[in-house]
């Protein structure tokens, strides 16, 4: 194998490694949004403004989930 051969084979990997772990971040931000309350959902998207990304929603939660989960415990 030539050293062209084996630099594309690594290149192909390493971009199938960076898909693979986007596809896993991306399954759990949807696991996370999916378990947490709509009211928890809806009170953080209030706060950070409607163009928040999904990432930025489950980062707050996981950043303040003891406030979060307080919330629903009052309700």
């Amino acid at each position: 194998m030539n050293d062209l051969s084996e630099k594309a084979i690594l290149i192909l990997l390493l971009i199938g490694t960076i898909i693979a772990w986007a596809e896993e971040f991306d399954q759990e931000t949807v696991d996370v949004i999916g378990s947490m309350p709509d009211e928890v959902y809806q009170e953080i998207v209030n706060d950070l403004g409607p163009s928040c990304t999904n990432q930025d929603v489950v980062a707050e939660y996981e950043d303040n989930r003891m406030y979060y989960d307080s919330i629903i415990a009052v309700r």
